[in-house]
């Protein structure tokens, strides 16, 4: 890489400070919180806090969007799936997985499968539609899909833990799920919301041909009702050491419930789910080190004997993450809005 590129890895690094860590992490708890109110946590001016965003944005090393909201009473249907694919077509074949709208998160894997993809599909039926067609993409060698049960805990949960338990707790802003229908309008709010899930009311509004009330309100019901969730997502290469890997597994049902809570109360957790099919439970986590793999299985090993480990992916790195596609140092470089609702 060119030295003198001001996006490079060395020079964002250098240029991200405690105050950026904090603002990350404030912006990871409330993404759409005002500025006042974040200056107010982190003991800021409101104008620095907006320029410091600023810059964090325009050098890609954070961003805001919206994704499935876990309480969304027709919750997309979600699956996993690994994926081979020719060597000799590689980059075109990434290419394509990469373009395409179903496909929310892709990861390269190190071992036996290159790639480790989400799909996010309104419903079973589209779903059985959409797998054919993941197959026939040119390249694609071999394709195994497995579906998602319950979530316990998904990628805006995850945290950079920059910030104390007192600032911690003022930033954070929980609210009670409910249930709402999503019409055509709350989709093309929603796909803009996946561009800049801190867009004004008035951005938003002229965007999708309606008035600021209106768009407020849709989004504040979408929001309150758990249809969608805004997160802030971060460029974690630049940021903090990451190994990512994703496990699966298979316990017995009565202790399943037990088990994915105590790994989603893990600070290292990304995602863990419930899934049907042969493994019963996945969980992909970020640790700080190789080492922290196998502390990590061993402290669920004693913990619940009854768990078994099937298998575990050691991720290279994330090419696309909830529709947005990522650089070598997993900073947004485009982004194609999901269709999942």
């Amino acid at each position: 890489m060119n030295r003198t590129d001001p996006l490079s890895e060395s020079a964002i690094s250098n240029t991200l400070s405690e105050s950026d860590l904090a603002l990350i992490n404030a912006m990871q708890l409330a993404p759409r919180a005002d500025f006042v109110s974040i200056g107010q946590t982190l003991g800021m001016a409101p104008a620095t806090v907006a320029r410091r965003w600023q810059r964090l944005q325009e050098s890609r090393v954070a961003w805001t969007t919206v994704t499935v909201g876990r309480h969304h009473q027709d919750r997309p249907m979600t699956a996993l799936a690994l994926i081979t694919i020719d060597q000799a077509r590689s980059e075109s074949t990434v290419a394509a997985l990469l373009d395409e709208p179903e496909i929310a998160t892709v990861s390269s894997l190190f071992g036996e499968w290159d790639l480790l993809v989400d799909i996010f599909v309104s419903d079973i039926d589209r779903l059985r539609a959409y797998l054919p067609a993941l197959r026939s993409i040119p390249g694609v060698t071999r394709v195994e899909c497995r579906l998602f049960g319950s979530v316990f805990a998904e990628g805006g949960s995850w945290e950079l833990g920059a910030l104390d338990r007192d600032r911690h707790q003022r930033a954070s802003m929980r609210m009670p799920p409910a249930q709402v229908s999503v019409d055509d309008l709350d989709r093309q709010i929603i796909s803009a919301l996946s561009q800049d899930g801190r867009a004004s009311w008035t951005e938003l509004a002229v965007r999708c041909g309606t008035s600021a009330p209106t768009a407020r309100r849709r989004v504040e019901q979408l929001l309150r009702t758990g249809a969608i969730a805004i997160r802030c997502e971060v460029a974690e290469r630049l940021v903090v050491p990451i190994v990512p890997v994703t496990f699966f597994a298979h316990a017995p049902v009565q202790d399943l419930t037990k088990i994915a809570t105590a790994i989603a109360n893990t600070p290292a957790c990304r995602l863990v789910a419930s899934m049907a099919g042969t493994h019963n439970l996945v969980a992909t986590m970020w640790f700080p080190t190789v080492a922290q793999v196998e502390l990590f299985e061993r402290t669920l090993a004693s913990r619940f004997p009854t768990l078994v480990i099937d298998e575990r992916h050691l991720h290279d790195r994330s090419l696309k993450r909830a529709g947005h596609v990522l650089d070598a140092f997993a900073r947004r470089t485009r982004t194609i809005p999901l269709v999942a609702w």
